[in-house]
């Protein structure tokens, strides 16, 4: 069996019609979601009214990181190991709305285990303001570090972020991106995966009427 992973950036500015479209358009592609910017109620009640008998929602702990979640379909993935809420460096809230969230998913058919991360990492690092860079880099390191530890432990790791950085992801994965871009002209939206885990075909865009495009990649496990 494949996963379909999708991140999606609910974008800030949606009302909650807009919401409604972006998420039940989301939802028919998908297995899992790992969501950012969901940071207004709108948009997390949004999340809230998809069908209990079809999806379950992880939201992260505000006190620690707003704005992230994670969706999965409940008829095919339950859940080996509750979701967990990361700062960018444990007890320094650098960035309410910037970090990650993790969740252990297995196949209610076969057992596999899906390690998933989700994240939203510090826009315009690469401007001269040395906040933003250093956010920017400890985020990247830490989210490197997660990937590695999930996949020791478990023998594969997925991930989505919008990275906030053109035709980045984190080192030691395999990324996947559309042929298009996601924000503008850039790359800035991206899922990736490592250990026995890989893509099957390329990853295709969801246009949606957030500022990003979600993506969509479907992944096996690797025999």
């Amino acid at each position: 069996m494949s996963i379909r992973f999708v991140t999606c950036n609910m974008f800030k500015r949606l009302n909650a019609a807009e919401s409604q479209h972006l998420v039940n358009k989301t939802a028919a592609f998908a297995d899992v979601i790992v969501w950012q910017e969901v940071t207004r109620d709108v948009h997390k009640q949004t999340l809230k009214a998809l069908d209990p008998k079809v999806w379950a929602t992880y939201f992260s702990d505000r006190s620690k990181v707003g704005g992230l979640a994670i969706s999965w379909r409940i008829d095919k993935l339950e859940v080996q190991r509750e979701g967990k809420t990361h700062r960018v460096v444990p007890g320094v809230p650098l960035d309410p709305n910037r970090g990650f969230i993790s969740i252990v998913l297995r196949e209610r058919k076969n057992g596999t285990v899906w390690p998933c991360i989700g994240a939203h990492m510090t826009h315009q690092a690469w401007t001269s303001h040395p906040e933003r860079r250093a956010r920017w880099t400890i985020q990247a390191y830490r989210l490197r570090m997660k990937t590695r530890r999930m996949t020791i432990n478990h023998g594969r790791c997925l991930g989505g972020a919008d990275v906030n950085r053109h035709h980045w992801a984190p080192k030691g994965t395999v990324p996947s991106w559309p042929n298009e871009g996601t924000f503008g002209k850039a790359k800035y939206d991206v899922t990736w995966c490592r250990g026995d885990a890989e893509p099957v075909g390329e990853s295709t865009a969801i246009h949606t009427p957030s500022d990003h495009d979600a993506v969509l990649t479907r992944y096996r496990r690797r025999s």
